[in-house]
């Protein structure tokens, strides 16, 4: 062997041994977080009567004895209990005096009812002979905070309040976003919550009669938009100061974004912090993410955590577990981040087979029977396969 074939094969050689230090570095560095894998508990409340399951969970405690679950409840009517697409979200409330270990059903705080609505955009876009337009509200995505400071008002369930137009059993519902706020309630208790008063506390310019929107706050959120939502709230109380993290939809579900805004006078008024996560950021954790949609906030041993499920896109979109990113501000809206790539501190894989509803999970450090929560659709329970399940796990 002549000296320019060895020289060419050690050259070879030092790239390939090169190139597989680079992906073994790289490999460790996307994977250097916890990641939760192991089958979940599924929890039963003690008399729950929905009849397709519950889902969208939140948990909060007053203290380490005491703690709640609000959820939405899913329902259809009974000769179409077959059907996928919900007719009927309402928000439960149940209560745990174990940790989580067991929860029982105490009441109905927000009720689905059937109405009609005034929507000329919306009928002219669906080819409609009347501006009247027949369907549901639906009450969806809850968050419970308790805010101890507020005295008379130490509980606050924040949700999202829209209409859907009536269709065929088993067709896609749309949802009429003109009339779609975020909705908060206010009571001394959560048992009291049921009949306290409705405020339509946010919205875009499209959906009247909000109290506040974010219309001058950033170039990056444009209520103004056609169609636009806010969704999908997450609450924390925490220094004195209330937060909320939103999903803002504009145009498409592409141009999501993640938005944090608190109050430091208990949801009166209210300040746009920024943007937490966009499609960007899912896409550099993993080229099958798409967004971040249907955060949580927590807090444990003094440091604060947003909670949110990875989107994947196959034939639908669909959440695929739960990721767990510390904030080094969140009063800047800031992540931890390395050169600007987030950190993930645990990730919480689905634990079940099927590429259906896996996430938007949430975490009380009280609730230390069942650690995180997670909502999980399981087809082997239908028609009642909207679940909720303890991880028995915590975040730090």
């Amino acid at each position: 062997m002549n000296k320019t074939i060895k020289i060419i094969i050690i050259v070879v050689l030092v790239v390939i041994v090169g190139i597989v230090f680079l992906n073994l570095v790289r490999k460790k560095k996307e994977v250097d977080y916890t990641i939760i894998d192991h089958p979940y508990e599924r929890i039963s409340i003690i008399g729950e009567t929905s009849n397709k399951g519950v889902f969208d969970p939140t948990v909060e405690y007053k203290d380490p004895s005491l703690g709640y679950l609000v959820y939405s409840g899913l329902e259809h009517r009974p000769e179409n209990i077959q059907y996928h697409n919900i007719e009927f979200i309402h928000t439960h409330l149940a209560k745990s005096t174990d940790n989580g270990k067991t929860w029982t059903f105490v009441k109905r705080l927000t009720e689905s009812v059937s109405g009609t609505v005034e929507a000329p955009f919306f009928a002219k876009a669906l080819n409609l002979d009347s501006n009247t337009i027949e369907g549901e509200w639906h009450n969806e995505v809850p968050t419970l905070v308790y805010v101890p400071d507020d005295v008379g008002k130490e509980w606050k369930l924040f949700w999202h309040k829209y209409f859907s137009k009536d269709m065929p059993a088993g067709e896609e519902r749309p949802r009429i976003v003109s009339h779609s706020w975020i909705m908060m309630k206010e009571a001394s208790a959560p048992e009291e919550l049921d009949e306290a008063e409705e405020i339509k506390l946010f919205g875009t310019s499209f959906s009247p009669g909000a109290k506040h929107n974010f219309e001058s706050e950033s170039g990056r959120i444009n209520p103004s938009a056609v169609i636009t939502a806010y969704t999908e709230p997450g609450s924390l109380y925490w220094n004195n100061k209330l937060y909320i993290v939103l999903s803002y939809f504009e145009g498409s579900r592409e141009s999501h974004r993640l938005i944090l805004i608190s109050s430091s006078d208990y949801g009166k008024t209210w300040d746009y912090l920024g943007v937490l996560l966009d499609g960007n950021d899912a896409k550099s954790l993993d080229k099958d993410y798409f967004n971040f949609w249907g955060a949580a906030l927590a807090e444990e041993e003094g440091r604060l955590f947003l909670l949110v499920p990875p989107i994947i896109k196959s034939k639908k979109e669909s959440y695929r577990g739960t990721f767990v990113f510390e904030f080094d501000d969140i009063d800047k809206a800031l992540l931890k981040r390395e050169d600007g790539r987030l950190v993930p501190h645990k990730y919480f894989k689905c634990s079940l087979p099927r590429n259906i509803n896996s996430g938007q999970a949430d975490y009380h450090k009280y609730n230390t029977y069942g650690g995180l929560i997670m909502p999980q659709v399981d087809i082997s329970t239908s028609p009642i396969n909207a679940c909720i399940f303890n991880t028995k796990e915590g975040i730090i």
